[in-house]
Formats: structure tokens, C-alpha cells, sequence
């Protein structure tokens, strides 16, 4: 392990704390440094000097396939490898929109990146065109094909979304949106989220969306709040 550790900060010149990148991202020390030096080279060929910088903060991209291509933007090329993706061209929008939809199909939400298990490249995906959305980058075409999609623009909307489809889920399994703290099939997490909700409608900060959603699904506004009573 130690040589390991050893030949990948050769490799990246000891500039960097390649021991929390090798924390972040384990697989790194499965790389042999020839590759790793490929990596940089090809990157350093748009981003110069920055990219000890882009890959200490985004060490996954020491494990992706990056290339530059003729025609390739290098604002745009940096701007993915600042999400920690090895690319964002147009040519694989198409795939990454019908990923995120099968993601839909499968869970109800459009909120990767807040589940266990999620795949971490469509998740550094979607914060990236969070940011894109902010910056102005992205075209009234791929806004609408997202938000028809159920995409959230905002994270922490993202995340309330994917609560919010577990409870549903579970009223749909149980014919009630009253969650029994003791039930083997109940997430402590989603127990814990309910109570965040119930403190939020009592001070008066749950948004009057949030609220009607969870008027509409029955939800238990007077129940017991485990983490404040």
C-alpha cells in the first residue's frame, strides 16, 4: 500500500494531498503511474497548469478515459472536468438524458445523486447542469427536456423530492402516509426527514408546494416528533 501511495505521488509530482485523494477515491492506488501521467498530460494540454488543481478536488478523473477531440471547446471541456466528468459533448447528451429517464422509471424521481448506490457519473451530471443552468450555459431545448423529466433545478429540492417519493412509496405499500416508527420496512432517515417536515410547518418555513404535496399524500402533521419533543 505504501508503494503504492509512493509511485502515485511521484506520478503527480508531490503537489498535491494524495492521500486524501487516494481516501476520496481508493481506486486510484490500482492505477500505475504511466497512466496517470497520460492523464495529466492530456489534460494539461487545455487546462495548463490548473490540472493538479482539477484533480485533487475531482480525483475520479485520474480513473476516466480522457480525451480531447478536434472540434473539442476547451471552457466546456474544463467546465466537465470541474463536475469531475471526463466529458459533456453533445454527442452524449442523448445517452445521459435517457439515463437520467430510466433512473425515473426505476425510482419515481429524478433526484441521482441522493440515493446509495446511485451512479456517481450521472450524479456529477446533474449537479453540472445545475451549475450550467446558474451560469447560462444550457439552451431552452435541454431545459425543457430535463424538466419534463421532473429534473429539480435546485439541489435541496432534489433531495426533498427523493424523501418524498419514499413516503409515497411507502403509502402506496401500506395505504397510509402515518409511518410506525418500529416498522421493519421504515428507514430511520425517512423517519427523521418527517419530523424535519413537521418542525418546518410549525415554524412556518415548509413552502406552500411542499406543504400541499404532503397534504395531499395525508401526511401526519400532529405525529410524533422523535428528534424535537
Amino acid at each position: 500500500l505504501a508503494r503504492r501511495l509512493a509511485e502515485l505521488d511521484w506520478a503527480l509530482g508531490g503537489a498535491v494531498d494524495t492521500a486524501f485523494m487516494v481516501a476520496r477515491e481508493p481506486g486510484l492506488l490500482r492505477l500505475d503511474r504511466d497512466r496517470v501521467i497520460r492523464t495529466l498530460v492530456t489534460m494539461s494540454s487545455v487546462c495548463g497548469g490548473d490540472v493538479l488543481r482539477l484533480v485533487e478536488r475531482e480525483p475520479s478523473l485520474l480513473l476516466q478515459d480522457i480525451t480531447v477531440e478536434s472540434g473539442d471547446s476547451a471552457e466546456r471541456l474544463v467546465r466537465a472536468w470541474q463536475a469531475g466528468i471526463a466529458s459533456d459533448r453533445d454527442s452524449e447528451w442523448e445517452a445521459r438524458v435517457e439515463a437520467l429517464g430510466a433512473y425515473v422509471g426505476r425510482h419515481g424521481d429524478a433526484s441521482v445523486g441522493f440515493r446509495d448506490g446511485d451512479d456517481p457519473g450521472l450524479a456529477k451530471w446533474a449537479r453540472k447542469l445545475r451549475a450550467d443552468r446558474v451560469d447560462g450555459v444550457m439552451d431552452a431545448g435541454q431545459v425543457e427536456a430535463l424538466e419534463r423529466l421532473g429534473f429539480q433545478w435546485d439541489g435541496g429540492d432534489a433531495e426533498w423530492e427523493r424523501w418524498f417519493t419514499e413516503l409515497r412509496e411507502y403509502r402506496r405499500r401500506h395505504g397510509t402516509a402515518v409511518v410506525q416508527p418500529l416498522g421493519l420496512d421504515v428507514s430511520p432517515v425517512l423517519m427523521h426527514w418527517m419530523s424535519i417536515q413537521r418542525v418546518a410547518n410549525r415554524t412556518g418555513e415548509l413552502s406552500p408546494g411542499r406543504l400541499e404535496k404532503l397534504q395531499d399524500l395525508g401526511f401526519d402533521f400532529s405525529g410524533v416528533d422523535p428528534i424535537h419533543a
